[in-house]
Parts: structure tokens; C-alpha cells; sequence
């Protein structure tokens, strides 16, 4: 595909550095939506809109979705787990808030739990993305802090971009998180009022 033998991926050098716990943690830039995924939604055999709207979505570098970066992290896990989908990373995110309250300050055995009910789990449960997840506190803490206010509702349940409704579990089965462009559409709203 000619877009592949063009793209430089633009996250490769979008990184900020925060400190947690009086560390420095390097946070990298997530791609959102993937250029291939944009391609195919839009068919971009038949014209130039995947490329304009490739541009709309990375015209603006969301620090609202800046990870952690190490290998096996959330940004590449998300996209394999979830098809990159941000309401079911926001979800599981949430699990893991309240794995965090129903095990209190038993590590070994919120980590364990993490692992086993979360999705993300064994990105969850790196040492970096623990610590960092942890710093926010609860869900509501998280989400408040990062700006992803409109990615929940008033209750902080998590809102599938697909069907405008709050999340209420995992989906099962093959290609479960493929998505389209009504997913797209409203990803690219919240997106823009962020």
C-alpha cells in the first residue's frame, strides 16, 4: 500500500516527561486512529477524504492520551486488544480503579487481579504504569485530570463511541472491537471539544 511507504509515524518524537513518586516518566503520544484504519474506513482507493480526515484527527496532539512509554504499554496493547478503540481502554481503566478499591493496599494481590480482569492487565501492572495509574487515586481522579470529562457520563461510566451508550462489560468474540464510522464520527466530535 503507497500510504505505508509514506507514513512517518508523527508519536514517534511526541513525548512529554511528568514526574511521579519524584521519578521522571516519559508519556508518548497515542495515534488515536491508525492512518491504515482511516484508509480502509474511507476507502482510500477512491479519493483524498482518509487524508483530510487523517489530518483533522492529528492536527492536535491530544495530552489527554499520552501514555507511558515502554514496550508492551497501553498505547500498543490497545491496539491489539481493543482495535485501538479509546472507550474500551477508558473502560478497562476503570476496572482497574476499582480492583484498586475492593483490594486496598495489597499489591501483590491487586496486581494479580489486575491481570486476570483487565484487558490491558499486563500493561496495567508494569511498574511505570502503575505507579502512574496510581497517582490519580480513583477513576473519577483519572479521568478529571486528563480531561476525558467527554468520554464519560455524570456517573463516570464509560460511553461506547459506537452505540452513544454507556459500557456496562467486555465484548466477546472474534473482531468484537472493530469499529466504524459512527464510532469514528463521534470520536472525532469529542475529539474537537477537547
Amino acid at each position: 500500500m503507497v500510504t505505508e511507504a509514506l507514513y512517518v509515524d508523527p508519536d514517534a518524537k511526541m513525548e512529554i516527561t511528568i514526574q511521579v513518586d519524584e521519578k521522571d516518566m516519559i508519556l508518548s503520544a497515542d495515534g488515536i486512529v491508525s492512518v491504515k484504519k482511516l484508509y480502509n474506513l474511507f476507502d482510500g482507493k477512491n479519493g483524498v477524504q482518509w487524508i483530510e480526515e487523517y489530518s483533522i484527527i492529528r492536527n492536535e496532539k491530544y495530552v489527554c492520551f499520552y501514555w507511558p512509554k515502554h514496550r508492551g504499554g497501553i498505547n500498543s496493547c490497545k491496539a491489539t486488544v481493543f482495535d485501538d478503540r479509546v472507550d474500551y481502554t477508558l473502560y478497562d481503566i476503570k476496572i482497574f480503579y476499582e480492583i484498586i478499591e475492593k483490594y486496598g493496599g495489597d499489591e501483590k494481590r491487586i496486581k494479580e487481579q489486575i491481570e486476570k480482569n483487565c484487558k490491558l492487565g499486563t500493561a496495567f501492572i508494569k511498574d511505570k504504569t502503575y505507579g502512574w495509574l496510581c497517582a490519580f487515586n480513583s477513576f473519577s481522579n483519572f479521568i478529571i485530570s486528563r480531561g476525558l470529562e467527554k468520554f464519560v457520563d455524570s456517573e463516570f461510566e464509560v460511553i461506547d463511541l459506537e452505540t452513544d451508550k454507556p459500557i456496562s462489560g467486555y465484548k466477546e468474540g472474534k473482531n468484537a472491537y472493530d469499529w466504524g464510522m459512527n464510532y469514528y464520527e463521534n470520536l472525532k466530535m469529542k475529539l474537537l471539544k477537547c
